[in-house]
């Protein structure tokens, strides 16, 4: 399924079982506040290993993950974003950011 019908598909849900009529900022906090709920999921999995222990990481996969992209088509349609560009612009971006670093951790101090 390519990004775009993924998109459509997205909108179908939204417009079914949500409040579609939020404006940009409305619906970014409302965003917002499920990403706090879905950090917590992975603190879930991530400070009992601090501890030694080994906790499941099926709610990742199953929920958190899904549940990232999904709120990724829904502010990238908000926010009348090309997600695609956007996606492979930031990957640019961070491509030149760390090989600037490198490049300053490889070169002798002035």
């Amino acid at each position: 399924m390519s990004l775009e019908e993924l998109l459509r598909l997205h909108r179908q849900f939204e417009k079914k079982y949500w409040d579609v009529s939020k404006d940009e900022a409305e619906y970014t906090r409302h965003v917002l506040e499920h990403l706090t709920k879905l950090l917590g999921k992975i603190g879930n999995v991530v400070e009992p290993r601090e501890h030694g222990l080994s906790p499941s990481t099926t709610r990742i996969e199953k929920e958190v993950i899904p549940d990232l992209f999904y709120f990724a088509l829904g502010l990238a349609d908000k926010h009348h974003v090309n997600l695609e560009r956007a996606y492979l612009s930031r990957l640019k971006q961070n491509e030149t950011k760390i090989k600037d670093r490198r490049r300053g951790i490889l070169e002798e101090p002035g």
